[in-house]
């Protein structure tokens, strides 16, 4: 179905460059941030988890903006580990907050 040339390849594939090495420094980010010999401390660590968010919405507004493009699509699956979320609770009004 790729009859007519597309216009946007190099849009396209630039974009998903720009995911893949996202990707990459989000997870090297993560591992650098979560070192426990020492050697960094928790301000740095946080820097580190701040500038791998930001690389996550990045990530994100680009495979936004490839999904847009005509007969482009791609998927980011985020997996979270070690994270507990409190259970749910009701008010007095019965909202779940």
């Amino acid at each position: 179905n790729q009859s007519k040339p597309d216009k946007f390849a190099d849009v396209s594939a630039l974009l998903r460059a720009e995911i893949t090495e996202c990707h990459q420094s989000v997870l090297d980010l993560f591992t650098f941030a979560r070192r426990t010999d020492g050697k960094i401390d928790y301000a740095i660590q946080m820097d580190a988890m701040k500038t791998a968010t930001r690389l996550m919405q990045a990530s994100a507004t680009a495979a936004n903006a490839l999904k847009r493009l005509a007969g482009t699509s791609h998927t980011v699956n985020v997996e979270k580990e070690g994270v507990t979320t409190p259970p749910q609770s009701k008010t007095n009004s019965g909202v779940t907050v």
